[in-house]
C-alpha cells in the first residue's frame, strides 16, 4: 500500500560537500534509520561506500517491514538523471561514471539519480523554507556552489541537466581558474575553500572559510575585503538570475550560510541591485543536511510510482531530522 511504502535516499554532497548521508524514509516523511560516511577520493572506494550504505538501509527495511521501493542518490555536478550517469562532478571521483548501472548490478534494486541542488530544492519545497512558493531559486554554498530552479512548481533540469548552475557563471573573466575549467566563476569567490584561499593571498595566513567570516565580523581588514567581495559576487550573480527567472523566492543554504550574517548582508546588496522588478523574498534554508536526503526520497517515491504520498508532506507540522548512526 502507498502509505506503507519506504525508500532509501543518499546525499553524496552532504555535510556541505564533505560527507555522505543516507536514510530509510517512510511515506509519512519519517526517517526510520540513517547512516553517514566520509567521501572517499577514488571512484571504486566511493562506489563501495554507496553500495554498503544503501545496501544496509535496504536490508533493514526488508527485515522490519515492506522492502524499499527504490533507492535514490542526490549527486552534485552534471547529472544525467534519465541515463543514470554522472557527467561531471568536480568534487567527487565520478566523472563519466554510469552510476545507476554500477549500483543496480550490485544492489539488485531500482536506482535513480537526481542532481543534489534539485534534490535539496525539492526537500525545502515540500518540508522547509520553500513551502507555498512556486517560483524559486535555490543556492547552496559549501565546498562548492550548488543551485536549482523551480518554475510553476516544477524543478527544472534543462537540456543538459545543468539548469540553474549559477556557481559556474563567470563574474570575472580574468579571474582564477575554477575546477570546472572556467575562469572567475562565482564558486571561486564564495565557496569555502576559495574564500580561505583569497584571504590567504591578502592576509598571508591560512585559515578556514568560516574563520574568514568570523574575522570579518571582528573587523580584520583582509577578511572584510574577502567577505565583501564574496557577498557582492553572490548578489550580482543572483540579481541577474532573479530578473531572468522572475522568481518570488531565493533560498540560501549551506555551511557558510548557517550561523553567519550572509543572508542579511546578501539581502541588502541584492536589493540594491534589483531595479526592474520587485526583489524576491530571501530566506535561509531550514532543513540543513536533511534537505537533499528528503528531496531524493521524494524523487524515489515518485519514480517508484507512489508520488502521491509526498503531497501530504507539505502540511506536516514536524520537520524530519536525521539521527545519524
Amino acid at each position: 500500500m502507498p502509505n506503507e511504502a519506504r525508500v532509501v535516499a543518499l546525499d553524496l554532497s552532504a555535510t556541505f560537500g564533505e560527507g555522505i548521508l543516507g536514510a530509510l524514509v517512510g511515506a509519512d516523511a519519517t526517517v526510520l534509520a540513517s547512516r553517514q560516511s566520509m567521501v572517499p577520493t577514488a571512484e571504486n572506494d566511493l562506489v563501495n561506500v554507496i553500495v554498503t550504505m544503501a545496501g544496509r538501509l535496504a536490508d533493514q527495511a526488508a527485515r522490519e517491514g515492506p522492502a524499499a521501493a527504490a533507492i535514490a542518490l542526490a549527486v552534485p555536478g552534471m547529472v544525467d538523471e534519465v541515463g543514470g550517469a554522472v557527467r561531471l562532478s568536480p568534487n567527487l571521483a565520478l566523472r563519466g561514471a554510469r552510476v545507476r548501472e554500477l549500483l543496480e548490478e550490485r544492489l539488485r534494486r531500482p536506482i535513480f539519480l537526481v542532481q543534489s541542488g534539485r534534490a535539496a530544492l525539492t526537500g525545502e519545497s515540500l518540508l522547509g523554507a520553500g513551502r507555498g512558493a512556486t517560483e524559486v531559486l535555490f543556492v547552496t554554498i559549501g565546498k562548492g556552489v550548488g543551485s536549482a530552479i523551480m518554475s510553476h512548481g516544477r524543478v527544472l533540469t534543462g537540456a543538459h541537466g545543468v539548469a540553474g548552475e549559477i556557481g559556474h557563471i563567470s563574474v570575472d573573466l580574468a579571474g582564477s581558474e575554477c575546477s570546472c575549467g572556467g575562469r572567475g566563476c562565482l564558486e571561486t569567490f564564495v565557496a569555502e575553500p576559495w574564500l580561505a584561499r583569497r584571504y590567504t593571498l591578502i592576509g598571508g595566513k591560512p585559515i578556514s572559510g568560516r574563520e574568514v567570516i568570523q574575522r570579518a565580523a571582528a573587523g580584520d581588514p583582509a577578511a572584510v575585503s574577502t567577505w565583501t567581495a564574496a557577498i557582492d559576487a553572490l548578489a550580482s550573480s543572483i540579481s541577474i538570475a532573479a530578473v531572468l527567472l522572475d522568481c518570488e523566492l531565493v533560498i540560501l543554504a549551506g555551511k557558510l550560510v548557517a550561523g553567519s550574517d550572509m543572508v542579511a548582508r546578501f539581502r541588502t546588496r541584492f536589493e540594491e541591485k534589483i531595479k526592474l522588478v520587485a526583489p524576491p523574498q530571501v530566506r535561509a534554508a531550514s532543513l540543513g543536511d536533511a534537505a537533499a536526503v528528503m528531496g531524493a526520497a521524494a524523487v524515489a517515491f515518485e519514480r517508484a510510482g507512489v508520488a502521491a504520498v509526498t503531497e501530504g508532506w507539505r502540511v506536516l507540522s514536524t520537520v524530519p531530522s536525521l539521527h545519524l548512526e
